[in-house]
């Protein structure tokens, strides 16, 4: 008797899944979304913006030196939590750029890798 419940069970889902497919294949789009998939450009070949409109003058590239020491800091919280992975990642990033924006945010820098070499 359970074997023919779970069957029909089973028959019954199948069919409404059927009949959910088969409403959704024959709704119609509505305006706004059809409007917006004919405003889309699919052509994948146009050529590649001008080099020049895509070049920045050095300062727009680098952070403030306030932004570095924000992300010092955090560094340093990553530091207290023991997540010395996201710590040496931000690490990394700040010493990218640390040098050309306050030499004495690189030293700060190295002297957090080191606590966290000796803290592994």
């Amino acid at each position: 008797m359970a074997v023919f419940v779970l069957l029909a069970l089973i028959v019954l889902l199948k069919l409404s899944k059927n009949d959910a497919k088969q409403r959704e294949a024959q709704a119609p789009m509505p305006a706004h979304a059809a409007q917006l998939f004919a405003s889309l450009d699919l052509n994948l070949n146009t050529p590649a913006p001008a080099a020049n409109s895509l070049t920045k003058t050095a300062d727009e590239e680098l952070p403030s030196a306030e932004t570095l020491r924000v992300k010092l800091n955090l560094v340093r919280a990553y530091i207290t939590i023991e997540d010395f992975g996201a710590a040496r990642r931000s690490l990394d990033e700040i010493l990218a750029v640390s040098n050309q924006v306050d030499p004495d945010i690189t030293i700060a820098a190295k002297a957090l890798i080191a606590q966290i070499d000796e803290q592994r």
